[in-house]
C-alpha cells in the first residue's frame, strides 16, 4: 500500500531568478544563475502531459527596453492572441515576438510584418510557458494602451 505522500502529484514550483527569468525550483540556489544566452531546452525541465514539451522554455526576444530606475512591475496584464487570426497552436506567435515572422506565409502577416512586439510570457494551450523577456525589463506592446493613467 502506498502512502499518501507517494501518490500525491507534485505541482511544479516556479520562481524568478535575480535576473527576472522564470525558473523551475529544484532545490538549487539561484544566486549564480545567469539569463539564458539563447533559446535552448532546459536540462531539468518538467514536461507537459500532451506531447513531452518542456513546461518552461526561454526564447529571447529583442523587443524590450530597460525599466525606468525605481519602477517595478505591479500590474499583470493578460492578453490573448492567435496567429493568423482564429488559428491556434502554430509557431507564429513565437516568430512574431522574435522578429522572424515570414510575411509571405499568410496574407494577414503582411499587415503586421513591421511590428516589433513581445510579451514577457506566453502560455500555450498545452500548458507550456514560454518566457521572451526578463520580468526586470519592459516588453514592447502593440499600439496605444492606458490603464489608470499608465501608458
Amino acid at each position: 500500500m502506498k502512502h499518501i505522500h507517494e501518490t500525491k502529484k507534485k505541482t511544479p514550483q516556479l520562481k524568478f531568478d535575480r535576473h527576472g527569468w522564470l525558473r523551475l525550483q529544484n532545490g538549487l540556489s539561484y544566486t549564480n544563475l545567469k539569463p539564458p544566452a539563447q533559446a535552448a531546452p532546459l536540462r531539468h525541465a518538467r514536461v507537459t502531459k500532451k506531447n513531452n514539451t518542456p513546461l518552461l522554455k526561454h526564447v529571447i526576444s529583442p523587443n524590450f527596453s530597460e525599466r525606468p530606475t525605481g519602477v517595478r512591475a505591479n500590474l499583470l496584464v493578460i492578453h490573448h492572441i492567435s496567429l493568423p487570426p482564429d488559428n491556434f497552436g502554430g509557431p507564429y506567435i513565437e516568430q512574431l515576438f522574435t522578429n522572424r515572422l515570414n510575411p509571405d506565409e499568410h496574407p494577414f502577416f503582411q499587415e503586421i510584418k513591421d511590428l516589433r512586439v513581445s510579451a514577457h510570457f506566453l502560455i500555450r494551450r498545452d500548458g507550456q510557458i514560454i518566457q521572451f523577456v526578463s520580468a526586470n525589463k519592459m516588453a514592447y506592446h502593440a499600439g496605444q494602451s492606458d490603464y489608470a493613467g499608465r501608458g
